[in-house]
């Protein structure tokens, strides 16, 4: 069995703004637009079996909605991990 053990995907309702802006911060271009379902399109073309996927909230008052969205996305091909929020101050701390 091969898993992916950092993986991203967001809520469809948010997924392309909030890949745009993790891309903005980090500079680093993203294999996906941040969907479950193309995630999953990519496990298949790549030969992945799981993925633990970790969701990344860009302010705190988010963090409830998507930690309750990344579980609803536990099992089948994802294992949910906790999220965590991200901040201009601690990325610049990178």
């Amino acid at each position: 069995m091969v898993i992916d053990f950092h993986v991203h995907a967001f809520n469809p309702k948010v997924a392309e703004k909030a890949v745009e802006k993790l891309q903005a911060q980090s500079g680093i271009t993203p294999f996906t637009r941040g969907t479950a379902e193309e995630t999953i399109q990519r496990f298949d073309e790549w030969g992945i079996d799981k993925g633990v996927l970790l969701s990344v909230a860009t302010k705190p008052a988010q963090q409830r909605v998507i930690n309750d969205w990344c579980a609803q996305q536990d099992g089948g091909r994802f294992i949910a991990s906790v999220e965590y929020t991200l901040t201009l101050r601690t990325m610049s701390r990178r």
